[in-house]
């Protein structure tokens, strides 16, 4: 990151493509410097369009590299990942 500050807000939106049945978890993982911060996730029970949109707390320093990382449980398959992450400088 060019500058300090903090993530205060992630927005995810996906949708399913495959879904087994049952309940499944659809998350994103926020990493800084390559070490889990911090998740959220929520439980899909058939196919079709994801939203999660939760506030979070990940602080960061100038140079340190943010990543996300989204993840499906075994059984469902997600495409067309958009994800916003709000910043707000120190």
């Amino acid at each position: 990151m060019p500058v300090a500050g903090t993530a205060t807000n992630i927005t995810v939106t996906s949708s399913t493509s495959a879904h087994s049945g049952g309940s499944l978890t659809h998350s994103a993982a926020i990493y800084k410097n390559n070490s889990y911060q911090t998740g959220v996730s929520k439980e899909v029970t058939s196919a079709g369009d994801i939203s999660i949109n939760e506030t979070v707390s990940v602080s960061f320093a100038a140079g340190d590299k943010l990543k996300v990382n989204i993840d499906n449980d075994t059984g469902m398959d997600t495409v067309n990942h958009n994800v916003i992450v709000r910043f707000v400088e120190s």
